[in-house]
C-alpha cells in the first residue's frame, strides 16, 4: 500500500516541524509539502492532490475555514484534518460545517495526530 501524502498547512513554522516530526516516525505517511497560508494551500492541493491536509485555521491571507471549503470543493476526496488552539464549540462546528473530516486541539499533536490520521481515512 502507498504511504499517505499529507500536506501541512500552518503560519507557525515551529507548529509545522512538530507535525512534520511526529509524522516522520510513521513509515505509512509521507510529507510532501508545506503551506504558511491557505491561499498557499489551495495551489498545492490543485497541482498535487493530497491524501491529507492538516490545516490550522487563523492564518493570513487565507483562512483555514475558507481554505478547507474550497479544497472540499476542488478535491472531494483529500481528507482536511483541522489542528488548532481554537477548540471552542463554534469553531468546532463551522469546521465541520465547512468541510473538515477531523478536528484535533493543538496541544494533542504528540499523542493523537497519527490516530486522528487514521480515523480520518478509515472514514472514507
Amino acid at each position: 500500500m502507498a504511504p499517505l501524502r499529507i500536506l501541512v498547512v500552518d503560519d507557525n513554522a515551529d507548529i509545522r516541524v512538530l507535525v512534520s516530526f511526529a509524522l516522520s516516525r510513521d513509515p505509512t505517511f509521507v510529507l510532501v509539502g508545506e503551506a504558511e497560508n491557505g491561499e498557499s494551500a489551495l495551489a498545492f492541493v490543485a497541482q498535487h492532490r493530497p491524501d491529507v491536509v492538516v490545516m490550522d485555521l487563523m492564518m493570513p491571507l487565507v483562512g483555514g475555514l475558507a481554505a478547507t471549503r474550497e479544497i472540499k470543493r476542488e478535491s472531494p476526496s483529500t481528507k482536511v484534518l483541522v489542528l488548532t488552539s481554537l477548540n471552542d464549540d463554534e469553531t468546532i462546528s463551522a469546521a465541520f460545517v465547512n468541510g473538515a473530516d477531523f478536528f484535533l486541539d493543538k496541544r494533542d499533536i504528540a499523542t493523537r495526530l497519527v490516530p486522528a490520521i487514521r480515523a480520518a481515512m478509515r472514514a472514507a
